[in-house]
């Protein structure tokens, strides 16, 4: 690894300690959170232990922070993402309006708006692509909401 992505290494550590310290997040409850044991929480806030990037998303995941990778604005159409084990969709409850959303990870990729009606409602409130036809996302969210719900994941 050469200095320049050490540093940024060490900058990103910095940051989620700094996330860690806001939420009042101890190096024991990150330990507990990630699965890794204190004093390595500590090592690596500390910059004496670079982790791999599968650590990095634990570490960040412990502190409530959630990896994103982004192409320039000017590549976004022409980048593929290959081998990415990321789920279809997820859910992003806002629990102090008492809404939930769903964000379709895939192309096209979008940000969906469950209303709580019977049957529940669903509405593209965000598109992060370059279409207007979403007929067949908002059908699989249908599903994936139901079957959630079916599973006692969430209440409908």
């Amino acid at each position: 690894m050469n200095d320049k992505h050490r540093e940024a290494g060490k900058l990103m550590l910095r940051f989620l300690k700094q996330i860690a310290k806001d939420n009042g997040l101890s190096d024991e409850e990150i330990a507990k959170r990630s699965g890794f044991i204190k004093p390595n929480v500590n090592r690596m806030f500390s910059g004496r232990y670079m982790p791999t990037l599968e650590n990095f998303i634990r570490l960040g995941e412990a502190v409530g922070v959630r990896l994103e990778l982004q192409a320039p604005e000017d590549d976004v159409s022409k980048t593929k993402v290959r081998s990415l084990d990321v789920p279809k969709f997820l859910f992003a409850p806002d629990v102090s309006q008492k809404e939930l959303f769903i964000l379709h990870t895939h192309y096209p990729a979008c940000l969906i708006q469950v209303v709580q009606t019977i049957p529940a409602t669903f509405a593209v409130i965000e598109n992060y692509d370059t279409t207007d036809d979403f007929s067949e996302v908002l059908q699989d969210a249908h599903e994936f909401f139901k079957n959630k719900a079916a599973e006692g994941d969430i209440s409908n």
